[in-house]
C-alpha cells in the first residue's frame, strides 16, 4: 500500500518495514532443496532455486501468510531442474508466459495484486536448445532437442516431445520401421526400403495422390515349361497393397511359345488374379505354326480393388495337343506392374 508522508514526520517501525519491502533488497535467500514456501521476510528479497532435480516455490494463501498488497518477490532459477510456481490454496498466478515453469536461469518477479491474486512476470529466456543423443531431463514448455543419433528435431509442447523433422541427418524419414511417432498434418516421409514418398493426412499415411508412383513389382523366369495341354500357371508376383481410384498397368510377356505336339494352333497367354481360376484381366492368342515360336505379350490399364493382390501368368495351348513356354538366362518371361497416376 502506498504511503503519505508529510514534513518532519516521524516514521513507524511498520512504516520502515513496508517502505522497505517496496524497494529491492540485497539479500538473498538461498534455497537448495526441491520445494520451498516464501515467507513474510521474502518480501522484496532475491529467492534463488538451485537443485539439479524438478523443483516448487509455492506462494500460500493470504490467511497462512498475510503479504502486503504491491509485495514483490524475485525468483532466480539457478539450479538444472526446473523451478515451477506453485499456487497455494485459493491462490491465482497470473502471467502472459506459457506455464509457471522455469528455465535454468530464468527470473520471475511476483506481485501480489490482491488477497490471494498475484502476477509472475517470467523474464524472457527463449525455450532451451540441446544437443544430445538421449531427451533432455526435466524440460520445459519450449524447449527445443535436436537427437544428434538421429538428426530429428523436437519441442517440447504438452508433457510430450513433438517431433518437427526427419531423422537420418536429412528432412525424410529414413524407412518404414521409424515413421515419426507424432507426425504433424501434412508431414512427408520417404521410405527408403520401399521407395514410397508419404504424407500424415491427420490420421494415417498417405502416398502422394496425383503423381504416377510407378513400377511395383518385376517378376522373372528363365527356364522352360513343361510341355501341356490345359491352362498352366508360369509366373506369379509379389503381393502387394492395392489403392482404389488409381490406374494399375499390368504386362506380361514371354519370349517364345512353342508348338509341342499334335494339332496346336495359338497358345492363349493371360494375366488373372490369383491363379488359373482367378478373374481374367487381358488375353493374348498369339498363332503358332508346328515349327519355330513367336514371342507373346500382354496388357493392360485398370483400376483395382483396395487391398492385397497377385496377380499372375498363364498360358494354355488351343486346338489341341501340347504346347510351351520358352525362357533362358538371356530370354526372359517377365510380369511387370505398375502404378501410373490417378483414376
Amino acid at each position: 500500500m502506498r504511503q503519505s508522508f508529510s514534513v518532519a514526520q516521524i516514521l513507524t517501525a511498520a512504516q520502515m518495514t513496508q517502505l522497505q519491502d517496496s524497494v529491492w533488497s540485497d539479500d538473498v535467500n538461498t534455497q537448495t532443496g526441491t520445494s520451498y514456501t516464501v515467507v513474510l521476510t521474502d518480501a522484496g528479497k532475491q529467492v534463488t532455486m538451485s537443485n539439479a532435480s524438478a523443483s516448487t516455490l509455492t506462494v500460500p494463501p493470504n490467511s497462512s501468510v498475510a503479504f502486503d498488497v504491491g509485495t514483490r518477490i524475485q525468483v532466480i532459477q539457478l539450479g538444472a531442474g526446473a523451478v515451477t510456481l506453485t499456487q497455494g490454496a485459493g491462490v491465482t498466478i497470473s502471467s502472459l508466459a506459457a506455464s509457471l515453469v522455469m528455465k535454468q536461469y530464468q527470473v520471475a518477479i511476483l506481485i501480489k495484486t490482491g488477497t490471494n491474486t498475484w502476477v509472475a512476470n517470467l523474464g524472457a529466456s527463449g525455450g532451451a536448445v540441446t544437443s544430445s543423443a538421449t531427451a533432455p531431463v526435466s524440460p520445459s514448455a519450449g524447449d527445443l532437442w535436436f537427437n544428434t543419433s538421429t538428426g530429428a528435431t523436437f519441442i517440447y509442447y504438452n508433457s510430450a516431445w513433438v517431433e518437427l523433422g526427419g531423422g537420418t541427418m536429412s528432412p525424410y524419414q529414413a524407412t518404414s520401421t521409424t515413421r515419426p511417432s507424432s507426425p504433424w498434418t501434412g508431414q512427408h516421409v520417404y521410405e527408403t526400403d520401399t521407395k514410397n514418398e508419404l504424407t500424415w493426412d491427420g490420421s494415417a499415411w498417405s502416398q502422394q495422390w496425383n503423381m504416377p508412383r510407378g513400377l511395383i513389382s518385376v517378376t522373372n523366369v528363365t527356364s522352360t515349361s513343361s510341355a501341356v495341354s490345359v491352362e498352366t500357371l508360369r509366373i506369379t508376383s509379389p503381393s502387394f497393397t492395392a489403392v482404389a481410384n488409381r490406374y494399375y498397368r499390368i504386362s506380361y510377356y514371354e519370349p517364345a511359345i512353342q508348338y509341342v505336339s499334335g494339332t496346336v494352333s495359338a497358345i492363349d497367354v493371360k494375366i488373372r488374379l490369383t491363379s488359373t481360376a482367378g478373374t481374367q484381366y487381358q488375353l493374348s492368342n498369339p498363332r503358332i505354326g508346328s515349327v519355330g515360336n513367336n514371342p507373346a505379350f500382354v496388357s493392360i490399364v485398370t483400376t483395382l480393388t483396395a487391398g492385397a493382390t497377385v496377380f499372375v501368368g498363364t498360358f494354355a495351348p488351343t486346338g489341341g495337343g501340347t504346347g510351351q513356354c520358352y525362357a533362358s538366362a538371356t530370354a526372359v518371361a517377365q510380369l511387370i506392374i505398375e502404378d501410373i497416376g490417378p483414376a
